[in-house]
C-alpha cells in the first residue's frame, strides 16, 4: 500500500494534468468560435465548425465521437452552392449547440460547476457565440 504521501503526490500530478488539459480545451473552444465567425458564408463557417469539433480531443479520445459524418458536405470538391441554404443552416445550427455543449461540459467537469441554475443559463449565454444569433435554425428552436 502507498504510503499517503505518495498517494497525495500522484493525485497532485493527476489533478494538474487535467486542469492543463481543460484550460488546452478551453482554448480549443475559443479558437474554433473564433475560426467559424471569421467563414466567409454559412458553408465555411459550417466547415470550420464540423472539422474543428471532430479534432477535438481530451485525454487522448474524441471529445465529440457522437457527431455526425459530413463527410458529403465537407468534401471540398463539392461546391457550396451546390448545397442548399436550408441544410447548411439546420447542421450550423446543430454544430453550434454541439459547440456550446462541449464547452458547457468542459467548465463543468474543470471543477468550475455551480450549483444554481442562474449560474448554467450564465455560461450558455456566455458560451454561445455572438455571431451564432442569428442563425435561424436555432431562431426557430430547431
Amino acid at each position: 500500500m502507498p504510503s499517503d504521501s505518495t498517494t497525495q503526490f500522484v493525485t497532485a500530478v493527476k489533478l494538474q494534468e487535467l486542469r492543463a488539459q481543460h484550460t488546452r480545451l478551453r482554448v480549443a473552444y475559443d479558437r474554433l468560435t473564433a475560426e467559424a465567425a471569421a467563414g466567409a458564408d454559412p458553408y465555411q463557417r459550417l466547415m470550420h465548425l464540423y472539422r474543428g469539433l471532430a479534432d477535438l480531443t481530451y485525454a487522448g479520445r474524441k471529445v465529440h465521437p457522437e457527431l455526425a459524418d459530413l463527410g458529403v458536405l465537407a468534401n471540398d470538391t463539392v461546391p457550396g452552392t451546390a448545397i442548399s441554404a436550408d441544410l447548411v443552416d439546420r447542421w450550423h445550427g446543430r454544430l453550434v449547440n454541439e459547440l456550446t455543449t462541449g464547452r458547457l461540459r468542459s467548465e463543468l467537469s474543470s471543477g468550475s460547476g455551480f450549483s444554481s441554475s442562474s449560474g448554467r443559463r450564465a455560461v450558455a449565454a456566455r458560451s454561445r457565440p455572438r455571431w451564432h444569433t442569428n442563425c435561424t435554425s436555432c431562431a426557430s428552436g430547431s
